[in-house]
């Protein structure tokens, strides 16, 4: 519908019920500017930390390798999310 836009960008939204791994090697072909997480995927681990589920954090790895960009959304607008972020930058 858009033809060729440059200005336009792909995002993809992952949720927690992820699609199959067909559907998802299609974002890998082509150019993907962001991948956003909502801080409602995230679980948390034996000492509080959140994480993410082991299919989740694969995923993020598999796009990490192909240097996308991810924007974590908090669940409300006063969530703090530096512990996000550290364990997004432990997984890379």
């Amino acid at each position: 519908m858009m033809e060729h836009a440059v200005h336009l960008s792909v995002m993809l939204v992952l949720n927690a019920d992820l699609p199959s791994e067909k559907f998802l090697m299609r974002f890998f072909s082509e150019k993907l500017f962001a991948v956003q997480i909502s801080t409602n995927l995230f679980l948390s681990n034996k000492k509080g930390f959140p994480v993410l589920s082991a299919r989740h954090a694969q995923i993020c790895k598999t796009f990490m390798k192909i240097q996308t960009r991810f924007v974590l959304s908090p669940r409300h607008p006063n969530d703090m999310i530096e512990k996000y972020y550290n364990y997004m930058a432990h997984l890379f």
